[in-house]
């Protein structure tokens, strides 16, 4: 929240109930992107994660569903040892991994690096046209 409102945004969170498809909504020059907070992970010395799937607590029941474009315009992963947030456009993946280094195998394809991935704009969370 603090990184979207120093960026210019208002950052607003649900006032009620829980179980919502995003975390707050942010607003921005006439924007509106909802949005889906995440923590991150290191996975190993090479690459950092964040669950793409959001709790669901039905009747005493949690359920894990994945989070998608319908659902919220972006998932923001904050990694507090790294102090950084990093902006994912959700596609419906139970996992985010992004790498802070090369493959060893020097793989390229499907290779998502943290690098590319910074929150530093707020043009990177506004929604995709429909």
């Amino acid at each position: 929240m603090v990184r979207l409102a120093r960026l210019g945004a208002g950052v607003w969170t649900p006032a009620f109930g829980h179980d919502h498809s995003f975390d707050l909504i942010a607003h921005w020059n006439g924007c509106i992107s909802r949005v889906q907070v995440k923590t991150m992970r290191d996975v190993d010395d090479n690459s950092i994660s964040l669950s793409g799937t959001r709790v669901v607590d039905r009747a005493g029941g949690k359920q894990f569903p994945v989070i998608t474009a319908a659902e919220c315009d972006v998932i923001i992963g904050y990694h507090p040892g790294l102090e950084t947030a990093y902006v994912i456009r959700p596609v419906g993946k139970t996992r985010y991994t992004l790498r802070k280094t090369p493959a060893k195998n020097g793989q390229i394809i499907g290779i998502m690096y943290e690098a590319d991935f910074r929150l530093t704009s707020l043009e990177q969370i506004k929604p995709m046209p429909r």
